[in-house]
């Protein structure tokens, strides 16, 4: 990991975990054991160095759930894709997680329209690969098909429910019975 990656990733850290008037350059640099210039050394702005560790997190993102899939076996591939899904909540790397925090939403309206362009990026990414498995499941059979626009619009309304439930830490849910349920 580069010494900016570190720092993207401290950022990232920072802001799940301190208090938004606890999130400062001087406090950033202490934490990494840095002087605060140095950090102007690799980005012009605190604002700029959040922006970049938010795209930084959606990229590990992709990288994490985006992956050749692993077996022929549909449900495997499926379950494989939820695992990784609920890795990234688990480690408290989901986008929902920071898109309300205070000095997301502060962020200068262009940072924030490039923000809002990598995340559907992504997102377009993310739902091109999962549909990609679904395809994998019609051709072995494992799903009845055809898919609807209808039935597609359905199954995105449910996996961004799953997302939602998931990565919610006022809801309850068990991860062995979801995977169960997928099994």
């Amino acid at each position: 990991m580069t010494k900016k990656e570190t720092i993207l990733e401290e950022v990232l850290e920072l802001l799940h975990t301190h208090a938004p008037e606890k999130f400062t350059m001087k406090n950033l640099a202490d934490h990494l054991g840095r002087s605060k210039s140095s950090l102007y050394e690799y980005f012009p702005s605190k604002q700029d160095m959040i922006t970049e560790a938010l795209e930084h997190l959606m990229e590990m993102n992709k990288s994490i759930l985006i992956k050749p899939l692993p077996s022929t076996d549909f449900k495997e591939n499926l379950k494989a894709y939820f695992l990784r899904l609920m890795e990234l909540v688990e480690e408290k790397r989901m986008m929902q997680n920071l898109i309300y925090h205070p000095e997301v939403n502060t962020l200068p309206a262009s940072l924030q329209v490039r923000l809002e362009k990598k995340m559907r990026q992504v997102q377009q990414a993310n739902r091109e690969y999962f549909w990609m498995l679904m395809d994998f499941g019609l051709k072995s059979k494992e799903i009845t098909g055809p898919i609807s626009k209808e039935r597609k619009h359905a199954i995105e309304a449910m996996m961004v429910g799953t997302m939602a439930e998931m990565s919610h830490q006022g809801l309850p849910f068990d991860k062995d019975v979801y995977l169960d349920e997928l099994s």
